[in-house]
C-alpha cells in the first residue's frame, strides 16, 4: 500500500518537473518572439481601426441616403399638392387636384350667384347674371398649374423643385373671378337710353312779322350717368348681389322763352326803292317777295335764290318788265326781280351769315350803292347763302305801299348788339369806249338817238365790317366787282 502511494507520488513528482520545463522553454521562445515582430503591430491596428470606423461611417450614410431617397421618392409620387403651395391663402398639401377643383368649384358658384343683381331706376328694373356680365374665372387653370410644379423633368429636377417649394419657391396662387366690365358698360349704355329723357330747352315754332316769333316751352330732363350704375352694379356684385336702384338726375332744360325772347329779332334789314318802276315791274317784285316771306332757313342750310323761286313764267304770275342782258336793257318775262335779289343780299349780308354765290350786274344799279347788287339769271346765276348760326332764321320779304322792297332776316340777334355795315370802294375807273353809231330810217334824217348811254366801267371791292356802336371791331373783304364801261348805242336818221 504504502509502496503503491510512493510510486504514484513519483510519477506526479516527475510530471511536475517535465511540466515546468516546458513553462520555461515556452516563455523563453515567447519573449524571444515579441521581441522580434512588435515594430509592425501598432501601424496595422490603427490602419485596421480607420477602415472599420470608414465602413461604419459609410453603412450609416448609404443608409441615410436610402432613407432621404425613399422619403423623396415616396413623396414625389404623391398624387397630393407639394407642401408649400397655397391658393388664395389656402393650403392644399392635404389635397389631391380633383378635391381642389371640387372646393372651388363650390366658390366660383357663389361668386356667379353674387353676379344676381336687380338695378332699380325709379319704376324701372333691370336683371343682370353672370352670363349676361360676361362673368369668367380662372380657378382651374390656377389650380392646375399649381398642381404641376414638380411633376416634370428628371428626378433631380423634380426633387429641387420640391426642395425649393418649402423654402425660397413658396407661392400662394391668386384666382381671378371678374366679370367684362365693357360688356356691362354696353349693357348699361342701352339701358340708360331707354330711361333717359333729355331736357329740351324751348324753342323756336314759327315767325310771322305781325305776331314775330312763337316758341314752344321747354322741359325738365331725367338722366342717369353710365359710370354711377356701373360703380351701382360692381358694388352689389362685391356684396354678394341682390338689390340695388339708383335714382335719375334731374336736369333743366337751358334757356326759357323768356330768355328766347331777350336773344330774337330782327338781325337786319334793306329796303330798296322801287317808285320809277312800271306796274309789271312792281307786279314781279310783289311775286317774288310773296314766294320768299317768311321762308325758315335752318343752321347750316343753304339757300337758292333761283332753287326757290324757279323759272320765271307768266304762269307763275310774272310779266314782262325792263331787264338788263349783258350791259343792254331789254324786256323779259320777270324783269326786275334782281331788285329783290339784290335786297335780300344785303340783309343777309349785314346779318354776318355766309354767302356762297353772288353776282354783280353789268352795270351798277340805280336803287343800291356800288358793289352791294346781287344779280340773277335763270339758270345761271343765282343769289345763294349759308345759315352758319346755330339756330333758324326767318325771312321777311315785302313790297311795301310806298313802293319799296324791303327785306329782313329775323333770328338770334348779334351779340353786345353789333351790327354788320357794307361799303363798296371804288379802285379803279375804266372810261366809255367809243361810242356805236348805226343809221336807221326810222328817225328824220339827221336826228340822233341814244338807245343805249355810255357809261364808265369800275373796279369795285366790297367790304363788310362789324361794329359795336360806332367802333369798327373788324373788317373783312367779301369780293370784287367788276362792271365793264360802255360805248354805248346811237342811232341816226338817213
Amino acid at each position: 500500500m504504502d509502496e503503491q502511494r510512493s510510486r504514484a507520488d513519483r510519477r506526479k513528482e516527475a510530471r511536475a518537473k517535465a511540466g515546468a520545463t516546458r513553462k520555461v522553454t515556452y516563455k523563453k521562445k515567447y519573449h524571444k518572439k515579441q521581441k522580434t515582430f512588435a515594430w509592425w503591430r501598432t501601424p496595422v491596428l490603427c490602419v485596421c481601426a480607420c477602415i472599420l470606423v470608414a465602413v461604419v461611417v459609410f453603412s450609416f450614410s448609404a443608409v441615410g441616403r436610402w432613407r432621404t431617397f425613399r422619403a423623396a421618392s415616396a413623396q414625389l409620387a404623391s398624387e397630393y399638392f407639394y407642401p408649400g403651395i397655397t391658393v388664395d391663402g389656402v393650403d392644399l398639401s392635404g389635397m389631391t387636384l380633383q378635391d381642389a377643383l371640387t372646393r372651388w368649384e363650390q366658390k366660383d358658384q357663389s361668386s356667379r350667384n353674387a353676379c344676381n343683381v336687380i338695378l332699380d331706376i325709379d319704376d324701372a328694373s333691370f336683371t343682370f347674371d353672370a352670363q349676361r356680365l360676361g362673368y369668367s374665372s380662372n380657378y382651374k387653370k390656377v389650380l392646375r398649374t399649381a398642381y404641376s410644379q414638380g411633376r416634370h423633368g428628371t428626378f433631380s429636377q423634380r426633387n429641387t423643385v420640391l426642395q425649393k417649394l418649402l423654402g425660397a419657391w413658396a407661392r400662394d396662387y391668386n384666382v381671378v373671378n371678374s366679370i367684362d366690365q365693357s360688356v356691362l358698360k354696353a349693357q348699361l349704355e342701352e339701358i340708360a337710353g331707354q330711361v333717359n329723357e333729355p331736357a329740351v330747352a324751348a324753342t323756336i315754332t314759327g315767325f310771322n312779322e305781325s305776331d314775330g316769333f312763337t316758341f314752344d316751352e321747354g322741359k325738365d330732363g331725367r338722366v342717369v350717368d353710365v359710370h354711377d350704375l356701373m360703380d351701382a352694379v360692381n358694388h352689389k356684385i362685391a356684396a354678394g348681389g341682390g338689390s340695388t336702384s339708383v335714382d335719375r338726375t334731374v336736369i333743366t332744360g337751358g334757356r326759357s322763352i323768356e330768355d328766347l325772347k331777350n336773344m330774337f329779332g330782327m338781325i337786319a334789314q334793306c329796303k330798296t326803292s322801287a317808285r320809277s318802276s312800271s306796274d309789271n315791274r312792281l307786279t314781279n317784285l310783289r311775286v317774288a317777295t310773296r314766294i320768299i316771306n317768311g321762308m325758315r332757313i335752318e343752321p347750316g342750310e343753304v339757300f337758292s335764290f333761283n332753287g326757290t323761286l324757279g323759272k320765271r313764267t307768266r304762269a307763275k304770275g310774272y310779266k314782262g318788265a325792263p331787264a338788263l342782258s349783258s350791259g343792254t336793257h331789254t324786256s323779259a318775262v320777270g324783269g326786275g326781280i334782281c331788285q329783290v335779289s339784290t335786297t335780300l343780299f344785303n340783309a343777309v349780308a349785314k346779318s354776318g351769315l355766309e354767302i356762297v354765290e353772288r353776282h354783280p350786274h353789268s352795270i351798277p344799279s340805280v336803287y343800291i350803292a356800288i358793289g352791294l347788287d346781287a344779280t340773277v339769271n335763270w339758270p345761271n346765276q343765282d343769289f345763294r347763302f349759308k345759315n352758319t348760326s346755330e339756330y333758324p332764321i326767318y325771312i321777311s320779304a315785302k313790297l311795301t305801299p310806298s313802293k319799296h322792297v324791303h327785306c329782313a332776316i329775323y333770328g338770334r340777334l348779334l351779340d353786345n348788339d353789333g351790327a354788320y355795315r357794307l361799303k363798296g370802294v371804288v379802285n379803279q375807273t375804266y372810261r366809255p369806249r367809243d361810242a356805236q353809231y348805226a343809221y336807221t330810217t326810222s328817225l328824220p334824217t339827221g336826228t340822233r338817238k341814244w338807245v343805249e348811254e355810255r357809261y364808265k366801267g369800275y373796279k369795285v371791292t366790297t367790304y363788310r365790317g362789324y361794329f359795336e356802336g360806332d367802333k369798327e371791331i373788324s373788317r373783312e373783304v367779301l369780293f370784287t366787282s367788276l362792271y365793264p364801261s360802255s360805248a354805248g348805242k346811237c342811232l341816226i336818221g338817213q
